[in-house]
Parts: C-alpha cells; structure tokens; sequence
C-alpha cells in the first residue's frame, strides 16, 4: 500500500496540516512518496518562470521538513487542470496511494470535502487518504 505515495500539495493551510500525516506513512515505511503541485494554466503560463521557480522553492521546503529516513522523496510540478493532473500523475506513477487535503467546501455522500478532493474521489480507482484541514 505504501510502496508509491502521491501527496498532492495546494500551498494551503491544509497542506501544512498533512505534513505530520504524511510523515506518519514515511514512519510506517513509505519508500516512495511524490509531493505534487499543480499551477493552474489559467493563472500562470510556462513562461512565468519567477512564479514556477517560487513554487518550486516552496514545495523543496515542505520536502524539507520531512525525516525521509529509507523514503525516496520527489517533487512534481504541473502546469493545467488540477484533477485531471492529479489523476494523470497517479497513472504515470502507479501510485498506490493518493493523499489529499480537503477543506471541507463540496459534499460528497454526506461528507464534507473540497472541490478538488470531491472530484479525484470521483474519479479515482486508486486508494485515497483524505486529511481534514
């Protein structure tokens, strides 16, 4: 269950609460774990470069405040849909589990999720941890 972790990260509040959950599936042996951002398309474009690189620098701290111990810990960042990258990513990399925030904004079958996380709950066959924020 642990072997490819996607841990989608918004650079929200909810992000930074996951963190000691996320450490927790480290701890419980993790040996591959992807943290994951997607920049909406419609707000910046690949040539936006400060804001990619400010991105990126703030991903590399949350993978930095994570004790990776035997865990091998990347960051991906894409530009487009978020559901639909989020998705995607889980397909290219196999995942085996899909971490995500929620915010408590949707409303799924009588839970309380975010837009995003309502969505990849629709549209994912893979394993899911939902973290309220």
């Amino acid at each position: 269950m642990l072997d490819r972790v996607l841990v989608t990260i918004d650079l929200t509040k909810a992000s930074k609460v996951m963190l000691p959950f996320v450490q927790q599936l480290i701890d419980a042996g993790a040996r591959k774990m992807t943290l994951f951002h997607v920049v909406q398309s419609s707000k910046y474009s690949m040539a936006d470069d400060a804001r990619f690189q400010e991105v990126k620098q703030k991903m590399e701290a949350y993978q930095g405040k994570l004790d990776a111990k035997d865990c091998e810990i990347d960051v991906h960042l894409h530009f487009g849909t978020t559901t639909y990258n989020i998705l995607e990513a889980a397909r290219e990399i196999d995942a085996t589990l899909i971490v995500l925030g929620t915010t408590g904004k949707g409303y799924l079958r009588g839970v309380a999720l975010g837009s995003t996380s309502e969505e990849v709950v629709k549209g994912s066959t893979r394993p899911l941890l939902l973290i309220p924020s």
